[in-house]
């Protein structure tokens, strides 16, 4: 018997609130149609292990069943180390295969599973390393796929809730401490308001001219710039206040349609993430002459060594390019609130089941 899976989430970009969200501040947050894609297939005709392809680092892996449970074992208590504050953040995941090992192997792995062989495709459009929430898309679709595998030989019912919730843990691994609102609006999809104790509230759509911008990939992790903030900004802070009156004042820009009040906030909120310390001051004078034509700003954790930043968002009516031809970036147009988290359960034939 052979049956294939497919699992699809978009990227996300945050519109104001990163690091102000782990302290209990409001955030606004888009998905965005840069999908990656995750595609399992269990075969019981062949002999039983894991393949696994992650295209975008142009890695292949064979693992056995018993071998990646011994993997998921170490990871365990490599997280156990780091919440005792024996390891770094970055000591946690160290092969490009220890994301998928831990969604394989958190939870039993059923007997009639380990007797297939199993082949796991992940490609991503999403820029890897650049704030967007790739992480929390790969988790979703794999956790889709992998959940969707284990129906039949289990008594479970998937459903979105879990599979956030689920994303969320498993993100502690790679952030240090997850929000939970990549998994959120990656898995809903559209433009929100969200808070952590009360989630997500959808906002409606609005049609923009925003584009991406690369700086490069910046020299610090998400989880180096979480713990470093952290260590600098206590949850009693007067910055954390601030963030939220910037986030609700863009709030009721966006609501309001109001384009010059939205591009004043995305500024704002910029000259707030400068302040905690999360934007290498390489990018003040290219930044200074974007915001010029319209609102840009850093968006994800940002960097706290480095020149490079990840990327930014620029909205405005005249296109980038100029500047960021000078600056040797590339820039993209993108498309705000498209669809979030979806998968497909498919026959061999292709016809759905």
């Amino acid at each position: 018997m052979r049956e294939q899976l497919h699992a699809q989430a978009p990227a996300k970009l945050i519109l104001s609130g990163e690091h102000a969200v782990l302290y209990d501040c409001p955030a606004l947050a888009t998905s965005i149609d840069l999908p990656t894609q995750v595609t399992l297939t269990l075969d019981s005709t062949q002999p039983a292990g894991l393949t696994l392809d992650l295209i975008d680092f142009a890695r292949h892996y064979s693992l056995s069943w018993a071998g990646i449970i011994a993997r998921g074992a170490i990871l365990q208590q490599r997280y156990h180390a780091f919440q005792q504050g024996q390891l770094a953040i970055e000591q946690l995941l160290s092969c490009p295969s220890d994301l998928v090992i831990l969604v394989l192997s958190h939870g039993a792995i059923p007997p009639m599973i380990q007797q297939q062989a199993c082949s796991i495709q992940i490609r991503s459009q999403a820029w890897l390393g650049r704030g967007l929430g790739s992480s929390a898309a790969c988790l979703l679709a794999l956790l889709a796929v992998w959940r969707s595998a284990q129906l039949p030989y289990a008594n479970d019912n998937l459903t979105l809730v879990e599979l956030i919730e689920q994303a969320q843990h498993l993100e502690n691994w790679q952030h240090g401490r997850s929000s939970g609102l990549d998994p959120s609006i990656i898995a809903l999809g559209g433009a929100c308001r969200f808070e952590r104790e009360t989630g997500l509230t959808a906002l409606p759509s609005w049609p923009l001219s925003a584009w991406l911008i690369d700086t490069g990939a910046p020299c610090s992790s998400t989880g180096e710039c979480v713990s470093d903030v952290a260590r600098r900004y206590d949850a009693q802070a007067a910055i954390w206040p601030e963030f939220k009156r910037v986030t609700a004042r863009m709030q009721q820009a966006w609501l309001a349609q109001d384009l010059n009040a939205l591009k004043q906030q995305l500024n704002h909120n910029h000259q707030l993430l400068r302040q905690i310390g999360v934007v290498p001051a390489a990018l003040d004078a290219p930044i200074a002459q974007l915001q010029q034509l319209g609102g840009v700003k850093l968006c994800g954790a940002g960097s706290v060594a480095g020149d490079a930043g990840g990327v930014l968002l620029y909205i405005g009516d005249t296109p980038p390019d100029a500047i960021c031809q000078t600056q040797g970036w590339r820039a993209q147009p993108i498309q705000l609130g498209s669809a979030g988290l979806s998968w497909t359960k498919l026959a061999t034939s292709g016809e759905r089941k």
